[in-house]
């Protein structure tokens, strides 16, 4: 009876093994799968980009030197510069407004103090992040990105919610095809919340202002 017992244990624990050694194969091969279309850097090589779909650019040191070579990647579909304080987000849009294969771009903590209008070449872009900036509101051109559909921002009292009503009612009726989302995006640093655990969607009758 103890050896049929052991032998269960046995088969039990050998299965587990196996369900470990073929997950972790498996997650190691899908990571290495996008980490082949992901690039971390700028290189003026065709080889290089052509089959690059993610461009993953976060505290990128002297991006401003470097942001021509963004429009080389004619096939990224996103676009991600967080954390660069101090690129030029002017052009930035400017050059990569022929990127007809881009939706995606995350422009989040990048000390943006007024929004640009060259962002009415992202016509193509359906999504934008926006955490975590110093603007206080949105240029009309904005209405110019008819394929846009989401516009995150953080729900802490410094962002979007601390716009003034006005503005954040222009944002609206620029963007009457898209949703303005904030994002309990604090958290994710400290691992206490998932990144979009909880969104609440900006509407005319609920501007969400800054608690007093």
């Amino acid at each position: 009876m103890y050896t049929e017992e052991i032998i269960l244990i046995f088969h039990r624990f050998l299965y587990l093994i196996l369900f470990v050694f073929f997950y972790s194969f498996s997650a190691y091969a899908q990571t290495n799968e996008y980490n082949k279309k992901t690039s971390y850097e700028l290189v003026d090589d065709m080889e290089s980009y052509e089959d690059i779909r993610v461009l993953n650019l976060s505290n990128f040191e002297n991006i401003n030197k470097h942001i021509k070579l963004i429009s080389k990647y004619k096939n990224v579909n996103k676009i991600i510069v967080r954390h660069n304080k101090n690129i030029d987000i002017d052009s930035l849009f400017i050059n990569i407004k022929n990127l007809d294969k881009l939706d995606t771009i995350d422009i989040s903590y990048c000390n943006i103090k007024n929004m640009p209008t060259s962002i009415k070449y992202m016509n193509t872009v359906k999504v934008i992040y926006l955490f975590g900036n110093s603007f206080k509101y949105l240029p009309s051109e904005i209405s110019c990105l008819k394929n846009l559909n989401k516009l995150y921002f953080c729900q802490t009292e410094d962002d979007f919610r601390s716009w003034r009503e006005s503005a954040k009612l222009n944002a609206l009726s620029y963007l009457p095809h898209a949703k303005i989302l904030l994002v309990d995006c604090f958290g994710g640093v400290h691992g206490r919340f998932l990144l979009g655990k909880r969104i609440v969607e900006v509407k005319k009758n609920s501007l969400f202002p800054v608690n007093k």
